[in-house]
């Protein structure tokens, strides 16, 4: 990914979106999902890719509400909850092209209207002008569509929340996308 991208999507989206990258499990198949390390390498930008969009339908308002205001970039589909099912998709992703590709919500601001998030998705997605958008979950597929199928490739995938096995999870995500 250009550094000009990245920088953009930080400086405009890191406070919801973020990248399918995350630390390697060492106690667990949960374990680490919450460190955000990963993106203070120097060459962050090299890792990442924009071919392929993530789409869920609701960021964490945790992380884009904090009670000290702050906004850390990239935490968002990064969490360190013990119901959190952010490990699926790491352990789905892990070691294939699809690493390193950029995830976000459909609801970035749940306090405006779905025409207007679908704005700020359409802002993100001219950013990175992937070659697939992936939709994580039946509902969001149908709204993608609706807005973006003219001018997008646009693929569904179950939720990581749905009650799959990792192993399971992780081939169903790879023979949907086996050509692309």
């Amino acid at each position: 990914m250009e550094k000009n991208k990245y920088l953009l999507l930080k400086e405009q989206f890191g406070h919801v979106g973020s990248f399918c990258l995350w630390s390697l499990p060492t106690h667990g198949l949960k374990s680490n999902t919450f460190d955000l390390s990963v993106f203070e390498q120097d060459d962050i930008e090299t890792i990442l890719t924009d071919k392929v969009v993530w789409v869920d339908m609701y960021g964490s308002k945790e992380y884009q509400n904090r009670r000290d205001g702050r906004k850390i970039s990239w935490m968002n589909f990064h969490s360190d909850k013990a119901r959190q099912n952010d490990y699926k998709l790491r352990f789905a992703l892990q070691d294939t092209s699809y690493w390193g590709s950029y995830i976000t919500p459909l609801w970035k601001n749940t306090n405006i209207s779905l025409e207007e998030n679908l704005i700020l998705l359409e802002k993100e997605l001219s950013i990175l002008n992937p070659k697939i958008i992936v939709a994580l979950g039946g509902n969001v597929y149908k709204a993608l569509r609706e807005q973006f199928s003219n001018q997008y490739k646009i693929l569904v995938v179950k939720q990581p929340s749905f009650d799959i096995k990792v192993e399971e999870y992780r081939n169903e995500i790879l023979e949907k996308l086996a050509d692309y």
